[in-house]
């Protein structure tokens, strides 16, 4: 089974409501880092599969609100219904773990706090690998693209400027946690892979990968 860190957003409804709890802070006027999830649904998930519980894995619709997302239905959710032997649980922003404030922009302040309750999630984790861009241009772009081929199927999307403004706001969150979840990963089982602009690895490390 795979989902995303991306299917746990709260919903449209509740990302306004917090973009008007913090209207000075660029990082809650979307979706994307700390605070804009759903942790306890996540965890839920995540201890239900383990048990080898039925389960239904969250769904966010990215083209809903003109492009601006809102979770889908609990009907559009899948199930799984019979124990899985992996799981595979993705997200850009999984693993990050509080850093010292005096290390942050001010506007990392606040999610900085909240990412404590993500640990939730990351204590479920077994292994870990880590797919870093060689460049953070890199991510800008790869951003981009992915809006233009959900574009080529219809789907309602960011423009090109609306994609790199969005995915530029989030840069300074890699430079702030990135190196720190490399020097302290989050399992003792690590994989990191540096990815050139093609995608495809240039390097690869690993920490008793398996």
């Amino acid at each position: 089974v795979t989902f995303s860190v991306d299917d746990l957003y709260v919903t449209h409804d509740e990302q306004q409501a917090l973009a008007k709890t913090y209207p000075d802070n660029p990082l809650f006027q979307v979706r994307g880092f700390a605070g804009t999830h759903d942790v306890a649904l996540g965890a839920r998930v995540l201890e239900s599969l383990a048990a080898g519980a039925p389960t239904k894995i969250p769904k966010y619709d990215k083209s809903a609100k003109n492009g601006k997302g809102d979770r889908a239905p609990e009907s559009e959710w899948r199930e799984v219904d019979a124990k899985v032997d992996l799981v595979i649980f993705e997200g850009w922003m999984l693993g990050f773990h509080q850093v010292p404030e005096k290390w942050l922009d001010r506007a990392l302040r606040i999610p900085n706090e909240m990412l404590a309750a993500y640990d939730v999630w990351t204590k479920r984790l077994d292994a870990f690998v880590l797919l870093e861009a060689g460049e953070l241009d890199f991510i800008v772009k790869w951003r981009v693209d992915s809006e233009q081929q959900r574009r080529k199927k219809g789907e309602t999307t960011l423009s090109d400027a609306g994609a790199r403004a969005y995915i530029e706001r989030f840069l300074p969150v890699y430079r702030a946690y990135v190196p720190e979840l490399k020097t302290n990963p989050p399992t003792s089982e690590f994989m990191h892979v540096v990815l050139g602009e093609n995608r495809q690895p240039t390097t690869m490390f690993g920490t008793n990968p398996r």
